[in-house]
Formats: C-alpha cells, structure tokens, sequence
C-alpha cells in the first residue's frame, strides 16, 4: 500500500526529549524523517574527493506518493524565487545594494513537511530556539496556532496565522552577515491539544564554505553603512564568531559537527566508510590534527562504536579516575568562608552519605570539635554525591587542622578568615579560566587565534606555581571556568562518549585543584564554560539533563559559597541593606563576603540581567537561567554594594566573569550596561574578570572615558583581566587596545596576586605561571574618605 502523509509515523516530541526514549523513537521514525526532509532539487552527489562537509548537500529522495515529486520541486522552485526577492529587498531596506547579500546564498536550501499530532496538555512541543543554518525561514502553517516569537521585553507573543500569508524568520547566518543589525528570532511551538499542526518550513542556505573571515569583512562593511547606535556597532566584531566558531575553517565544518553530535545514528549510518582512516590515524597523531580531520573523525567515531575493541588502546573513549575500594573516601576537596569565624568544607564521594561530618581543632593531634550536616547531593549524570559541613565560632586568623570523617582521610590544615576590620595586610590570588591539565588538558591549537598549541609535557604551570607559593596568599577568587569539560568534544579520544567525557574532565580538573582548594580558602563563581555540556547553542539537544544549566557548579559549589555576610557596621542602615542583600543572594552565582579589610562581591555576567548572553535569547544561545526572580541579581548588588560601610572594610572589589573593558573584541556591553553604574554609584575600587584568555591591566575608567587621576585617588574603578589562568583553548591575542590600556601579556600562562598592604593601598602584581616572575606591578591609592552608605 503506498503511503500518504497522513499514514506517515507521527513524531511524539516529548519521546525525543526524553534521553531513555530518544534512540527508540529515533529508530522507529527514521524512514518517515528521512522522506519528508528535501533539499534543492539537481544537486548531484558528492564523492570521496571532496571534503566531507560537502556531503551535507546532495540529491533527494522522494516517497512513492503520486505527484509528490513534482508538487515539492515546484514549490522549492517557487519559494526560492520569492525568497531571492524577499532578500533583495531587505538589502535596500538597508539602503545597501540589491544584490548585497547574495555572494552568501548557499547551493542548497531545505524544505519540510512537519506533522504536529495533538498531545496531553503541557506536553513539550518544540523548544525555544533560532534557526541556525541559513539566512531566512519562510513557514507556511495551518491555522492551527502554536508558533510564538520572543519580543525584546522576554515576552512569548502569538504569531497567528494569517491566510494567504508567509511567517519570515531572520536565521542566525543572516544575523551574522549584518554583524547583529537583523537579529535571529527566537521562537518555539506549543504543542497542539486539539488538533493536528501541519507547517511546511523552507530554510534559505547560506553558502557551507563560507568563512569567518568573510564573515567579519561583510559585518564590519555593513555596520559602517547602516547608521546603527554605538552599542551595535561594538557587539558587530564579536557576532560572526558567535554564528561561526574560529575553531572552524568554513561553516560546513561547524553545520557537520554540530548534525552529527545532536543525531550520532545518522552519523553511524552515512558517513563511516568514507572517514574511518582518518580515525585511526587521529588517534595516533591528535595534536597534529587539521580542524577537517578532526570534524570527520568525530562523525565516524559513532560509527564504530561496534569494533571499539578491536582499536583497543588506539582509541580511549574518556578517562575518569579510579573508583577507591572504600566508597566514602573524600575527593575533590574545597574550603570557603561563609560568615563570620566560619568555614565551609566541601567535598566529593562515590556514595551518599547519610551523615557528613568533619573533626577539627587547632592542634593536628587533638581534633575536639565536630560539624556534620546532612547534605550529600548528587545529579544525574554525576558518579560522586557533593558534601558540605560548615565549621563554626572559628578565631578569626588562626590555623586550624581538620579531617574529613571517613576510613581513608587523612589531617589537612587552613587558616581561617580575618576578621572584617582587621587591617593587617594579606595577599589573594585571582585565577580565572584555569582548565583541567594533562591528556584532555591544553594540547590542542587554540581554538580562537593561532598561537601556538603549549607542550603537552608540561604540567599546569599555573596550578602548580600555586601550591609553591601556598604560604604566600590567603585566599583564592576564581569568577568562572573551572575546568573546561565542555570542550570535551576537542579531543579525539573523548568522541565516543561525550556524557562520560564531561564528567571526567570535572573529575580530573577538582582533584588537580585539591592540593590548593583542601588548604586555602577557594572563593568561586559561574562562567560561561559551567553553563553546558557543550558551547553549542541549547536548542541542539546535545546536552543530557545533569549537564545544562550550570548544574555541576550549584551542586559542587551551591552548599559552600556564603548567602552574604551580616554587616560588621554599626551603621543601622548599613545592617538593614546587608540583611535585605543576604535575601536576595544566590550563592555561588551572585554572593558577598567579607575578610579583613575587603568586602568581596561576586556577580553572575552568564545569566539573570537584560540580554544576558548564556540565556535563551543571548548571543551565546546556551538556554541558561534564569537562576533568580527577575531583577533578583541586580536589586541583591545595589543592596550590598550600598551597605558596604568603610571604615570597616575600606576596600570594595567586585568580581565577574566577562569583561566590559578589554583588549581585542570580546566586551560584554550587555554586562557594561547592566553593572558599570553601579559599580560607579557606589565607589566600588576593583573590577576582576577573566574570559579573554590573558592578563590585562586598565587605568581606571568608567563610560569608557579613563579617569585623569589615574592611579591616585580616582573616582572610576580600577579593572583588571585575569584570564590567562591556563586551559585548553590556550592564550588569546591581546588584540586592539584601548586607549586606557595599561598592560597586557599573552605569550605564557599568567595570572594575578592582589597585596591589601593597608586601608589606602592596594599593589596588583601579574605573575608568569612558570617562573613567578613580575610582568606587571601597580599600586592604587583610595583615600576611602567618602561614605555611599545613605546615612
């Protein structure tokens, strides 16, 4: 009997979304999804003497349905025609050339026939997310409903059907090409109740071997001659890498990894007899491997998943740490002050523990006090359950012993926090974007610039110039990027299992990190690399629950990281905005805490504020957040930035992930506009960030205007970078700098010291990693004469 549309296996949507029916699902439809996907018709297949890219493109296949074939060549004949136009017309909308955009037009768009059965209500339909491979989506629907548009306020709106009418959507290439002029619509469907939802969607190609380079070139052209505000015309240098990593010669590579990790069956399926050489090859010469090589051994590897055993030691799917015989042996240590004369200790084991607990005392051989809590917590993909046991009424500067309580811990020893007000001089380390070492480490070229890959022989200069100087600093501030395990895909031998992958990166990376953050307090928050399993935008469907959504940093470092501090003023103002900032705090992403002479504020730059980027409609499109109540984090900074009393904690330093000032193109101007008037209002001294992969050094400087007090007294805050920690996508160039540029170093892993030397004097050292040698030393004088507490 030959088949119609209506007879074709219906897709039940919330099957593949949920990961224990997606392969089942996947193979029952298969034959139905294969058929009702076309692309352009008289595209010839490809052969082997191509690159492997260019299989994505090729002829079709039509089901056995009287006059289908016809109908659906007419219909892309027709609708490209159209689309062309449309095109045209939207370049002289922009008062740019007809023909502007053309050059980018692929050889090959697609057509789809989508069938939308009715299901329970508040079943999953299709997700929020922006069309990824093209220039323009043109959607012919029923009237049905469903479809809904994101505006600029955060709101779904309907976009109802109109009879004799088309929906346009501006895909992500598009928005690439304009440099974020047109940008991509988010949109998503609910799915139907009632009735079937039938839509037929046509994707206008944009061209597989376009460049990031002609990427650039055409945005850079286009934002000179569109007028467009100041803010648009700096986000325009960094869109084209957010459509199209520099990890990636052309789009075509970037589109075939991205298929084949979302579907690995069709992957297993099509391509394996054309890259299984270069499998074996890649895995004897990895650090060798060109980005093509690398793209096309990614999809075989899912064909091969059968003959594994037979490449045995050729091929390592992951590398996790042993498992010990006894399973409450404490792993992945961590300390963090979380108030007043009181010490969080954290901790990783291979099974729950029904109860936590932690001996210490100030003698190694008598440990007469004893914490315990019940807080041993895991989540899905995670082998370990994180613990957290908080050591309370400790005296302020004081070394106190502790031990984990287990058949196989051992005697460790830290120095507990200062007291606020105590103005004896200290030293804290900054370390930002640090990366786990060794075979899924930094060995690999960088995948941003073209620095050189580091020798895989080293060890973690970073990490490791930390545990020689452990003696010479108090504490640790670490904004982000731990230990980079979503580019767990950049290594060959990861490719098979990237679930497993991911999580023994954060395995390996905590334990190489314990020997710094079981002695010294290690005060951590959220980057963009904690937001997912993979830097791919959310909507791929990559990343299993337990992997999204910054879940390994809440479980590992939600239970540590302080609620903000108590005031130590006796300003009842101040009190009162201390205690409204400890109820809007959400540790470890936005927090306060204060030691000595600092109060320390941590900020989330991923998620929670307008245009955030690691949200749902953000340039980086990764579905992360929203982590508070709307305006949660910045009602919760201008709270404890204006509770922060001076003459108790005279110097005020805020640390974040990403950047506002920085060299080269990568300037968060969301986050600019979201906190830097804050940060003026309230006179706050440092702003710490990483995320540019160097260290960095700015005169102080506030609406990118440098302060002409520069280092003496001035009112803007001083900003350092310090994202040169040491991780797999190596160093970043230093690129163009401004003009309030006072240092800037790319050529080895470094990082930054900050030395409180009294209440007006602070030196901001940036030390190479290898050899502790000063690259760059500064000191700002604050006279921390002014109160910002409304008395």
């Amino acid at each position: 009997m030959k088949e119609t549309f209506t007879t074709v296996p219906t897709v039940d949507f919330a099957r593949l979304k949920d990961p224990a029916t997606k392969s089942e699902e996947l193979t029952r439809l298969r034959d139905a999804i294969f058929q009702y996907d076309f692309g352009t018709p008289g595209i010839e297949r490809k052969t082997g003497q191509n690159q492997v890219w260019e299989r994505l493109e090729g002829p079709n296949q039509y089901p056995d349905i009287s006059g289908a074939e016809n109908l659906i060549k007419q219909y892309i004949r027709e609708i490209t025609t159209l689309a062309d136009d449309f095109v045209h017309l939207v370049a002289e909308c922009l008062g740019l050339p007809p023909t502007t955009f053309d050059d980018f037009k692929g050889n090959m768009s697609r057509l789809k026939f989508v069938k939308y059965p009715p299901v329970a209500p508040n079943s999953q339909g299709v997700g929020p997310h922006k069309d990824s491979a093209g220039l323009f989506t043109f959607l012919s629907q029923d009237d049905t409903g469903g479809l809904q548009v994101l505006n600029k306020n955060g709101e779904w709106i309907d976009a109802p059907p109109v009879d004799g009418s088309l929906v346009v959507n501006i895909q992500q290439g598009f928005e690439a090409i304009t440099g974020g002029i047109c940008t991509a619509t988010t949109h998503r469907v609910l799915a139907p109740t009632h009735k079937t939802r039938y839509s037929i969607p046509f994707f206008l190609g944009v061209r597989l071997d376009v460049t990031l380079d002609e990427l650039k070139e055409t945005a850079a052209h286009i934002v000179q001659c569109v007028p467009v505000s100041d803010d648009t015309q700096k986000r325009a240098v960094d869109v084209p890498s957010e459509f199209l990593s520099p990890l990636y010669s052309c789009f075509g590579e970037a589109h075939l990894r991205n298929r084949v990790l979302s579907h690995p069956d069709v992957g297993q399926r099509w391509y394996p007899e054309l890259v299984r050489p270069l499998l074996v090859g890649a895995a004897r010469a990895v650090n060798c491997f060109r980005t093509h090589q690398l793209i096309a051994a990614m999809v075989n590897s899912f064909a091969l998943l059968k003959t594994l055993p037979a490449l045995g030691a050729c091929v390592l799917a992951y590398n996790f740490p042993a498992i010990p015989e006894d399973l409450t042996t404490p792993y992945q240590q961590r300390l963090a002050v979380t108030g007043p004369k009181t010490v969080s200790v954290g901790w990783n084991t291979y099974q729950k523990l029904n109860q936590s607990c932690v001996q210490y005392g100030t003698s190694a051989d008598n440990l007469e006090s004893k914490a315990c809590s019940t807080i041993s917590t895991t989540y899905n993909t995670s082998r370990t359950y994180s613990n957290a046991v908080n050591l309370t009424d400790l005296t302020p500067a004081t070394t106190y012993y502790y031990k984990i309580v287990s058949g196989n811990s051992t005697v460790g020893h830290f120095l507990s926090p200062r007291t606020p007000g105590d103005t004896t001089p200290f030293n804290m380390d900054v370390v930002i974007d640090l990366g786990v070492y060794g075979p899924d480490g930094f060995t690999v070229d960088n995948k941003r610039d073209t620095i050189p890959s580091t020798d895989p022989e080293l060890n973690h200069t970073t990490i490791h110039r930390l545990a020689q100087t452990v003696d010479d600093y108090e504490f640790v501030l670490h904004p982000g990027d731990f230990a980079y395990a979503d580019d767990w895909a950049l290594k060959i031998q990861n490719l098979l299992h990237g679930e497993k992958a991911y999580q023994a990166i954060l395995e390996q990376f905590y334990g190489q990190l314990e020997p710094i953050s079981s002695r010294k307090i290690y005060m951590a928050g959220a980057g963009n690399h904690e937001a997912s399993c993979e830097e791919v935008p959310f909507t791929s469907g990559l990343c299993p629950e337990g992997q999204k959504n910054f879940t390994d940093m809440l479980y590992r470092f939600g239970k540590t990281m302080p609620y903000s501090f108590p005031s130590s003023s006796s300003n009842t103002t101040a009190q009162a905005l201390a205690e409204k900032a400890q109820s809007l705090a959400q540790p470890p992403f936005w927090y306060s805490f204060e030691y000595g002479m600092v109060h320390v504020t941590m900020i989330d730059t991923e998620t929670d504020f307008p245009s955030a980027p690691d949200t749902e409609s953000g340039s980086a499109h990764l579905g992360a957040g929203p982590l508070g109540a709307p305006n949660q984090q910045l009602d919760f900074l201008e709270a404890d930035l204006a509770s922060v009393d001076r003459s108790v904690t005279p110097w005020l330093i805020v640390a974040g992930h990403r950047p506002w000032y920085t060299t080269g193109s990568s300037s968060c101007t969301d986050c600019q506009a979201a906190f830097e008037g804050l940060f003026y209002k309230y006179g706050v001294d440092v702003g710490v960030f990483g995320h540019q992969h160097n260290s960095q050094r700015f005169q102080p400087v506030y609406n990118n205007t440098a302060d002409p007090k520069g280092l003496n007294d001035p009112d803007a805050p001083m900003y350092i970078v310090a994202g040169g920690a040491g991780n797999i996508e190596g160093p970043s160039k230093v690129g163009t700098k401004p003009n309030y540029t006072a240092f800037a170093y790319a050529d080895e892993f470094s990082y930054a010291t900050m030395k409180f030397l009294n209440e007006s004097s602070l030196q901001i050292d940036f030390l190479k990693s290898s050899t502790g040698e000063v690259l760059d030393s500064s000191t700002l004088y604050k006279s921390h004469t002014e109160s910002f507490v409304v008395q």
